[in-house]
């Protein structure tokens, strides 16, 4: 079963069930549903896994989900049964900025005031995303002004603002004095239809972001104030579509933070993908992101979805996006502003349905000013700014997240969990950590291979600096399997490969294999 969406300005107009036989669309006679302002009839078909877009001169293309085709001033896009509509994420008609001096949220939202009139004076908060404005009963917000029509106007809410559209009214729509069909509306500006004077509003409030009291929070692992105060803020705007930016040092957790904003929001059963801006080739980068069009490069010979297509109902997390290149950031801020993408190569826009998360270890703000990175951009990204504190700055939580990582490993190595002596607890809390929870894990993970039996993890396992490994037992008599069979461990922990822990130990590489399969160190 399929289902067709009806999407005009990113909006969804109409959702119905796509027969069979296909559905034949537009203005002609022969239209099976009649679009207004559209002469021409196109038909849409579905397959087994795509559906099939057959154009008014009767060429036929294959759309493969989540793929859209423009059609006038409307959107179309088939979907299987099995992939559930979009959601529809709370407060997308306000927007948020937190203040983290203060820790408190900021949410500015739209007020509808009629200054002059008939039914003047009167406020209206706007908490729909589409309107209508006239004197018929039909409206959402009815005006007495008779000389206003009975659908006058459309106002629909963007991510880059509020637009108003003239529904073909009998006296027009007039902003700031200048007639208009349609226009983005600013706050402050008049508005005239009829003898009705409107003006859009501000409202401002203030929330104060209450620490959420608990040692964990969907994945992430500490009780610190910190990350008290991260998990209420995670709680506070997982519900929201807003675009955050994770700022915080390497290995420190950035994913972790986007995946629980994404599973505690209504976007949870939707696809959650992860681009590192850092990693990719920088030739490729346009594509991954935002796709391509059959012959738009050598190799291109299949339209490709980029990521923003095939997150569609879900999230796209960009870490390190200090990495994107400067070419490409106004791509991005046309995602975030208009919710539309251009496939490499394509001449149509693709309208999308993500939220965006990015993430940085980078100081943007330095960035922009050295002409890294563009300034709009950055305040796009920068309304919500999250921030994940260095573990050396939250020692308190070290325990809890030892144990949490210890019990990890444990599982990957289907084990019972050592735990830890007071002399190596002590030295995880007075290391610095530069490469944070991350290298925690590493640490931890060596310090469990070179532990071996025992039930309990030493000072000298874990392989910090400063911190020297023992030499010999604490007690007992070591026999030369026991000194073999730890040489082995201590060396497969520290090198990177087999190859290279073999030369460390002056062994030929197979002579590794023999001894590991030996003593059970696979």
């Amino acid at each position: 079963m399929w289902f067709l969406e009806i999407l005009e300005n990113g909006q969804t107009l109409l959702r119905l069930k796509l027969p069979a036989a296909g559905l034949r669309l537009g203005g002609g006679p022969q239209a099976d549903l009649q679009l207004p302002g559209v002469t021409e009839t196109v038909r849409i078909e579905p397959a087994r896994r795509t559906a099939f877009f057959t154009s008014a001169d009767g060429k036929t293309e294959e759309i493969e989900p989540p793929a859209v085709v423009p059609f006038g001033r409307f959107t179309l896009r088939p979907t299987p049964a099995d992939q559930a509509a979009p959601p529809a994420a709370a407060e997308r008609t306000k927007w948020l900025r937190y203040d983290g001096e203060t820790q408190t949220l900021n949410v500015t939202s739209a007020v509808l005031a009629v200054v002059a009139g008939p039914d003047a004076p009167r406020e209206i908060d706007l908490e729909q995303m589409e309107i209508r404005l006239g004197s018929g009963g039909g409206c959402d917000i009815v005006l007495t002004d008779s000389y206003v029509s009975g659908g006058h106007a459309r106002l629909q809410w963007t991510p880059g603002g509020w637009i108003v559209t003239d529904l073909d009214s009998r006296n027009g729509l007039f902003l700031d004095g200048v007639r208009v069909s349609q226009a983005v509306w600013p706050f402050g500006k008049r508005l005239r239809m009829g003898k009705t004077e409107l003006e859009l509003r501000e409202a401002e409030n203030r929330e104060a972001i209450a620490p959420v009291a608990t040692q964990s929070y969907a994945g992430l692992v500490g009780g610190s104030p910190a990350m008290r105060r991260l998990y209420g803020l995670i709680e506070r705007l997982a519900p929201t579509d807003a675009t955050v930016l994770i700022q915080g040092p390497t290995g420190s957790g950035k994913e972790l933070v986007a995946r629980a904003l994404h599973n505690r929001g209504p976007r949870a059963n939707g696809p959650f993908i992860a681009v590192n801006c850092g990693s990719m080739v920088r030739e490729l980068v346009a594509s991954e992101l935002f796709g391509h069009a059959r012959g738009a490069f050598t190799g291109a010979t299949a339209d490709r979805a980029g990521v923003f297509e095939l997150a569609h109902g879900g999230t796209v997390f960009l870490d390190e996006i200090g990495e994107l290149p400067l070419e490409l950031q106004p791509h991005l801020l046309r995602v975030l502003e208009e919710r539309e993408v251009r496939r490499v190569g394509a001449n149509r826009n693709i309208t999308v349905n993500v939220r965006v998360l990015a993430a940085t270890h980078r100081d943007l703000r330095a960035d922009v000013a050295a002409g890294r990175f563009r300034e709009d951009l950055f305040y796009r990204l920068e309304m919500i700014p999250l921030t994940l504190p260095p573990l050396r700055e939250r020692r308190e939580d070290i325990p809890p997240l030892a144990a949490h990582l210890l019990e990890r490993e444990a599982g990957r190595l289907r084990r019972a969990a050592p735990g830890l002596s007071p002399e190596a607890l002590a030295a995880l809390q007075a290391y610095d950590w530069p490469g944070n929870v991350r290298e925690l894990a590493n640490v931890l993970a060596r310090g469990m291979i070179l532990c071996g039996e025992r039930a309990t993890i030493a000072a000298g396992d874990l392989t910090l600096p400063g911190v020297a490994a023992p030499a010999w037992p604490a007690q007992g008599v070591w026999t030369l399997e026991e000194t073999e069979k730890t040489m082995i461990r201590r060396a497969l922990a520290e090198c990177a490969t087999r190859k290279e822990a073999a030369a460390k130990l002056d062994i030929a590489l197979s002579t590794l294999y023999e001894k590991m399969k030996k003593y059970d160190l696979e």
